[in-house]
């Protein structure tokens, strides 16, 4: 037999969190009481099937959820309207987001794919407010691990009819970088805001920049430092650092020199050290 949750905690699930809890319950599977399973138990017994499946399953909520966040096994049990699910009331397929998007400005038109994003976020690590998710936030320290990786990419996947990879939350670990990734998939020839509020045009390199950033990032954090020559790769990022940090003076490189010019030896080392990573 293969069971659902139980409701007494055990080994396995012991160390499920809110986020695994509510995951679980929004597939409309329901935790069995040792009372109901051991009922379960003999009707199996009596069924005499070697390959049953003991579980509580709350059909209308499993049939409220987007076709494409259902499991592969459960979408047959979610009855006929299951294709056609109202898309995570997302605002329809993509010709609807194209039109929605193309009738507001470019800042209104980052403002509602975030907020999407935000709110498709809260929903799979079991938030009601979306306020949880903020859009300097990185996936990774919100909490989402594989399997909610995969159930947000089908969230989204399922409200804007944009094929996504299930490594979406990895190779666009912000919700900002994810945003404007979706926003350009949406709306290709748009403009879209930087990061002070005004617009840009779609020939900006900074987001093609920002995703490779972000794939950097997501390279260092799944990699095993001891599987490198970490003092290689360390002087490589502060080399490349310190060449950007050249290339773009920053606003207050006046404030620099000045105080570099009354600096002691001690002091301009500290700060070749410090400030230029060298």
């Amino acid at each position: 037999m293969a069971w659902g949750l139980w409701a007494t905690t055990s080994g396995l699930t012991g160390t499920l969190a809110e986020a695994d809890l509510a995951r679980i319950g929004r597939y409309g599977i329901k935790a069995t009481s040792t009372d109901r399973g051991t009922v379960l138990l003999d009707a199996a017994c009596r069924h005499g099937r070697a390959d049953l499946l003991a579980l509580d399953l709350d059909i209308p909520t499993l049939a409220a959820q987007p076709t494409d966040a259902v499991p592969a096994l459960l979408r047959a049990l979610a009855g006929p309207s299951g294709p056609v699910r109202r898309a995570a009331a997302a605002g329809g397929g993509p010709t609807d987001w194209a039109q929605r998007l193309g009738r507001v400005s470019p800042t209104e038109r980052y403002q509602t794919v975030l907020n999407l994003a935000r709110t498709h976020a809260a929903a799979v690590l079991g938030h009601a407010d979306p306020g949880v998710v903020r859009a300097d936030s990185a996936f990774k320290d919100l909490g989402f691990d594989s399997l909610t990786a995969v159930e947000l990419r089908n969230r989204l996947t399922a409200a804007t009819g944009l094929r996504l990879p299930a490594s979406l939350v990895f190779d666009y670990p912000r919700v900002a970088v994810l945003t404007g990734h979706l926003l350009e998939r949406l709306v290709p020839d748009g403009e879209l805001p930087n990061g002070d509020g005004e617009v840009r045009g779609r020939r900006d390199l900074t987001n093609p920049v920002l995703d490779e950033l972000a794939r950097l990032e997501n390279t260092l954090s799944a990699v095993d430092v001891g599987d490198l020559d970490s003092a290689v790769v360390t002087a490589r990022l502060e080399a490349l650092l310190t060449r950007w940090k050249v290339a773009c003076p920053s606003s207050d490189a006046a404030g620099t020199v000045a105080r570099l010019q009354v600096a002691t030896a001690e002091q301009v080392l500290d700060f070749i050290d410090n400030e230029l990573g060298v």
